[in-house]
């Protein structure tokens, strides 16, 4: 059988499929009762569905005799599912990317007060000293910084006489998004350095330019070379302390 949503039930572990058969169970995500019927019959032959009782004749069987149109409607219907159920646990996973959704939803729908309150507890995430900081949080102060900009802009603060507040949050949309950026960009370039050395390539002349970035005549090559020493890029202390360095930025 080579229905895609089996291709994406492969990879779900014993309590991902679990959770997802709750998923399917939810009125609020599918109507559709057969659909339950049908992941409760591969539950049986999870995770690699290549039992030889698992078979077209078999499934239909199973779902009232349902012709080969329907039966292919139903695993349609079911990838559709669990790719929502991918989304789902994808966010489920990343505290940040909930907190940031939350903000943003509130701020559209101009609920401040709700948003002050998600605001302290977003505060109190990101200042835990436990949390080990990654060059992705930048990304998410950046789009932070943007709904407290938004915020600042609705509450005309501009015609109060307050627009150094909102040229200050401004500057920090800027700084964060530079170094995420600039961290995503030694990265690759890191990646690219390694991959050449390992599969012993000629390296190119340099293929990435910063002029836009920096706005000066500086390549991407020549910008690392002086943070980094070449021969210690495979050494996770170097990136390290690059990482150090430019959040010092």
């Amino acid at each position: 059988m080579k229905y895609q949503a089996l291709t994406l039930l492969r990879t779900l572990d014993r309590e991902e499929f679990s959770k997802f058969k709750l998923f399917v169970s939810s009125p609020y995500f599918t109507k559709k009762k057969n659909l339950l019927v049908l992941i409760e019959v591969l539950a049986k032959f999870h995770p690699h569905f290549e039992n030889n009782q698992l078979t077209y004749k078999y499934l239909k069987s199973k779902l009232n005799n349902v012709n080969n149109s329907t039966l292919r409607n139903y695993f349609s219907d079911l990838k559709d599912l669990l790719i929502k159920y991918l989304m789902h646990i994808n966010l489920e996973n990343n505290k940040q990317e909930q907190y940031i959704v939350t903000m943003e939803e509130l701020e559209n729908r101009n609920l401040i007060n709700l948003y002050k309150k998600e605001k302290l507890k977003y505060v109190k995430h990101i200042n835990n000293p436990n949390l080990e900081f990654k060059p992705d949080d930048y990304f998410y102060l950046y789009r932070f910084n943007l709904i407290e900009k938004n915020i600042l802009v609705n509450t005309d603060c501009i015609k109060k006489g307050k627009n150094y507040q909102i040229s200050e949050v401004e500057i920090k949309i800027e700084n964060y998004l530079s170094k995420y950026y600039l961290l995503e960009s030694l990265k690759s370039w890191i990646q690219c350095k390694m991959h050449h050395r390992y599969f012993n390539m000629k390296m190119d002349e340099p293929h990435v330019s910063m002029n836009t970035f920096f706005r000066e005549g500086k390549e991407i090559d020549c910008l690392f070379e002086n943070i980094i020493n070449e021969r210690e890029i495979i050494k996770e202390k170097s990136f390290r302390n690059i990482f150090s360095y430019i959040s010092m930025l």
